[in-house]
């Protein structure tokens, strides 16, 4: 078993903030992070902002946070799966334990996904660096990506991809893009500027369904209209991922 003064589950820009925060206060208390991603805490709107547009945006520099400047020991690629409070013990998925004397939970949240389709090589919830990395080789290959959601993820990604050489379409249940976001003159200009850089618009549509097969993604529309795309991104916002605290009895 390995101990921590302070413990965190969860490996975003909380866990980065929290670790900076803590050396303010205790410069010698040992701190760990424990993540389910394999990757340090970076910055995650780079994913889908700079990471597409600009070549010289480098990960190293710009997106990696460098937590372990903090002196943080990091417990990748492994979920937690129980809080023993009592013992002041997490354990993970690959049946390690872990004590604490302070434990921060910084769990966010998880991406809603499509019904029918699991998150896999073709179809990505898109909220991590491996999502980024999946991505980028897909679009690199001029694949045809089927965006779904026109929220900031969902613009932000469609125009990103469509920019580096993929063929898109922008599934989204509004009439026009951004109408959730802007005034419908906005919303209109906004709009035209996916047409004007060939992203495809299903509009006024929602996925009822979706089948992942050998080669591609078949999406079904609600008017029974389809998709076929080489793989899906889901941009349909997130839940907040609470359950870890809820079976450990917390509020």
């Amino acid at each position: 078993m390995t101990d921590f003064r302070y413990l965190v589950v969860g490996g975003g820009m909380v866990a980065d903030a929290a670790a900076r925060g803590i050396r303010e206060l205790d410069t010698e208390g040992s701190i760990g992070i424990l993540s389910e991603e394999p990757d340090r805490p970076y910055a995650r709107p780079a994913l889908s902002k700079k990471l597409w547009t600009d070549p010289d945006f480098s990960w190293d520099e710009k997106v990696d946070l460098h937590t372990e400047e903090t002196g943080a020991t990091f417990l990748l690629g492994t979920a937690v799966t129980a809080i023993d409070r009592q013992a002041k013990t997490v354990t993970t998925a690959d049946g390690q334990t872990h004590g604490y004397e302070r434990l921060l939970l910084a769990t966010g949240g998880r991406p809603r996904g499509l019904p029918g389709l699991e998150p896999s090589e073709r179809v990505l919830d898109y909220r991590s660096a491996t999502d980024y990395r999946r991505l980028r080789e897909l679009a690199d290959a001029g694949a045809h990506v089927a965006v779904v959601g026109g929220g900031y993820i969902g613009t932000e990604i469609a125009s990103g991809v469509v920019q580096n050489g993929a063929r898109v379409t922008l599934v989204d249940p509004d009439e026009i893009v951004g109408g959730r976001m802007f005034p419908e003159d906005l919303a209109k200009a906004f709009q035209q500027r996916f047409v004007d850089h060939g992203v495809q618009l299903r509009l006024g549509r929602r996925v009822e369904r979706g089948t992942e097969h050998e080669g591609g993604v078949t999406l079904t529309l609600d008017d029974g209209s389809t998709v076929e795309a080489d793989a899906v991104v889901v941009g349909l916002g997130i839940e907040p991922a609470t359950q870890l605290a809820a079976d450990a009895g917390l509020t």
